[in-house]
């Protein structure tokens, strides 16, 4: 009898044991569309052992328990994972103010992407030293002027002239997109993402206000 259930016991071994299966991770919302320094709840089910990591922090957050902040204009994902498995949130960042393109794109571009960006309503002025300059004067309600520079056929620097009545408006457009890199006197200098082009703004007189885009260097 004895070697009877041995036997018995080492066949039931072989046998394939049955696993419960685990509940699939599903969350919500499964994407999501906000404005600068908005916010928004992840829902994770099951809600045990989650994490919420942001693949790119310089335009979102997310904190332990799945609250997405959004931080600067522009696109990220945000992975959600668990031992039940993983879905990714993409998040889209709009802006909330928006008084001129995008700049930092033109900085070591040709021509093309200048007009590509800001249209061919310009006036073209070479200096005594070769430099070419395209000014856009009065682009649009907000801003008075814009002034690309271009040396060896590529974008050198970019001035942008804005009226004082539109300040609040001027420092959250560049807030919104840029990290704030320090001061220096009446100087407040920003950095794109990638921190290849330094934004510098400065109140030019009691009227105007000017943002210069040039490479970061450092």
């Amino acid at each position: 009898m004895k070697k009877f259930t041995a036997f018995f016991l080492s066949l039931v071994a072989l046998l394939p044991v049955s696993c419960q299966k685990s509940t699939p991770l599903t969350v919500t919302p499964t994407s999501m569309t906000l404005y600068a320094e908005g916010t928004e709840q992840i829902t994770a089910t099951p809600a045990e052992g989650v994490t919420y990591p942001s693949s790119d922090e310089f335009y979102a957050t997310v904190s332990e328990t799945g609250l997405v902040t959004a931080n600067k204009v522009g696109q990220t994902d945000i992975r959600v994972s668990s031992d039940n498995g993983m879905a990714t949130i993409p998040v889209l960042v709009l802006p909330k103010y928006d008084l001129y393109p995008n700049l930092e794109s033109l900085i070591n571009a040709p021509v093309s992407r200048m007009e590509e960006v800001l249209g061919r309503d310009y006036t073209r002025d070479t200096s005594s030293s070769g430099e070419t300059m395209y000014t856009y004067a009065y682009y649009n309600t907000y801003t008075t002027g814009i002034l690309c520079s271009f040396e060896n056929g590529v974008c050198t620097s970019i001035g942008v002239v804005v009226q004082t009545s539109h300040l609040t408006k001027f420092v959250n457009y560049l807030a919104e997109r840029y990290s704030v890199a320090g001061m220096l006197n009446d100087y407040y200098f920003f950095l794109d993402h990638d921190r290849k082009v330094v934004v510098t703004m400065t109140l030019y007189n009691s009227s105007y206000m000017m943002a210069v885009y040039m490479p970061h260097d450092g």
